[in-house]
């Protein structure tokens, strides 16, 4: 009997009697004994030899299971041993439970070495694939879902366009990495290369939400398949505030709003009494296009007054001033120039000015001159103020004090005749001359007398004289 332990796997028995004791050729045979796992085969006899193949019968199981992320399709298992693939071991899963377990597989090879399996898959569009793992503990392989989506969102505007932020949900969680502001033209925006499914392989529902901007109100349309569409519609209003002045006994005034210059005919209001004012409220700020909208305010013509002052804008609010018109008349003017018994005499100077006073208040100074016969109108003059006082007027020489005015050194009576409606005469009356003293006659023989005579005429003379030229200056 002989072990055998490590190569050469060979032994000679030697010695061996040929013959056995009757004379016979003993037969020789050899036997193994049994080794656990293994089968034995042995062929050759005692002349040739003998020669045992021990043949190993251990298996090992080989388990592959499968997990997904995204829907499940049918996969197919490729088992390898030695990267020599075994193709009737090939395996199809359709369904769950998504694993299977390749049995009997030889654990070594002929020469003794382990068999090395390996298990691949075969490709699934849209998928890629990761494996964990190893022969012994088992096989897995992860199938992840590589589609994607797109979502866009549009925007339109009903108003001035201002920055729109937008946030995109999956399955009602924010993707907060995904947020877009849009600032401009083009209003649109496209969320690329999106998960198109769950890990259970569930579709994944995508949600646009849009944050809210203050004076606007947003409708949407759309889906995430088909594109969402935002429309805001700006809802800021403004006030027109139009008020009245009266100059005069007031009236009733009517307004008339435009928009664009289109008139709003259910707008127009009338105002009859106090407070003179009116606001119009809650008007559309924007148009359509988002430009602003132009309003404006006209007043109906007031009968009996004038629109004296008309301003203001749609911010700062609309005055209007209407002056109740009065009539007017003109005044005639004229100066006469007489001496101190009343005839008429040439006036001493080229022109005097008249002052012309309304309720005894100076409205206007003229000049009368020798050119226009001392003649003048003045025109357009009111006949009342404007809440319907008649006026009086009266006229008086300016330079005139106490009923008199001194020209060249010479005092003047002044007086005054007339009314607005026949007109007024100012009349200038030269003073009375200086009496001349009468001197006795002389006695006869009397030279001293008679000298003295002759110097006061002719002293009497001389003053007549000089008085004449200055009254002709």
């Amino acid at each position: 009997t002989v072990t055998l332990t490590q190569a050469p796997w060979e032994h000679t028995f030697t010695g061996l009697p040929k013959f056995n004791a009757n004379g016979a050729v003993i037969d020789y045979n050899v036997i193994e004994d049994p080794i656990e796992n293994y089968t034995v085969q042995s062929t050759g006899n005692a002349t040739e030899g003998f020669t045992f193949t021990n043949t190993n019968t251990e298996t090992v199981d080989v388990k592959v299971s499968k997990t997904w992320v995204g829907p499940s399709k049918p996969v197919t298992f490729i088992i390898t041993a030695d990267d020599v693939e075994l193709q009737d071991k090939t395996v199809t899963l359709t369904q769950a439970p998504w694993e299977h377990t390749f049995t009997g597989l030889p654990k070594f090879n002929a020469n003794g070495t382990v068999i090395d399996y390996n298990v691949i898959e075969d490709p699934i569009e849209n998928y890629n694939v990761q494996s964990t793992g190893n022969a012994t503990e088992g096989f897995t392989f992860t199938n992840t879902n590589t589609e994607t989506v797109d979502v866009k969102v549009s925007k339109t505007w009903v108003g001035p366009q201002k920055p729109a932020t937008f946030h995109i949900t999956a399955d009602g969680r924010e993707l907060v990495d995904k947020t877009v502001t849009l600032n401009a033209a083009p209003w649109e925006h496209t969320f690329t290369n999106l998960p198109k499914y769950n890990a259970n392989g569930t579709a994944i529902v995508y949600d646009v939400t849009e944050d809210e901007i203050p004076g606007y109100t947003t409708t949407r349309t759309g889906t995430a398949e088909t594109g969402f569409v935002f429309n805001n519609s700006n809802v800021e209003t403004v006030a027109i505030k139009v008020s009245k002045i009266w100059i005069g006994l007031p009236g009733k005034a009517t307004f008339r709003l435009t928009a664009d210059n289109e008139e709003l005919t259910d707008r127009t209001v009338t105002l009859t009494q106090a407070p003179w004012e009116h606001t119009f409220t809650n008007l559309p700020k924007f148009k359509a296009d988002g430009s602003l909208i132009e309003y404006n305010v006209t007043e109906d013509e007031v009968a009996g007054y004038e629109l004296t002052n008309a301003g203001g804008n749609a911010v700062e609010g609309f005055s209007f001033t209407n002056s109740r018109i009065v009539g007017t008349t003109n005044l005639q003017i004229s100066k006469l120039w007489k001496s101190a018994t009343g005839t008429e005499i040439s006036a001493p100077v080229d022109s005097v000015n008249v002052q012309v006073l309304r309720n005894g208040t100076l409205v206007q100074e003229i000049r009368l001159t020798k050119e226009q016969n001392f003649k003048a109108t003045v025109e357009n003059l009111p006949v009342e103020d404007i809440y319907g006082n008649p006026y009086i007027y009266t006229v008086q020489e300016s330079n005139a004090n106490n009923g008199k005015v001194s020209i060249q050194g010479v005092e003047y009576n002044v007086s005054v005749q007339g009314s607005l409606q026949t007109g007024f005469i100012i009349s200038n009356a030269a003073p009375a001359p200086t009496p001349v003293p009468m001197v006795a006659a002389p006695k006869t023989g009397d030279t001293q007398n008679i000298w003295f005579l002759l110097f006061s005429l002719l002293g009497a003379s001389v003053c007549i004289l000089f008085i004449k030229r200055k009254r002709t200056n």
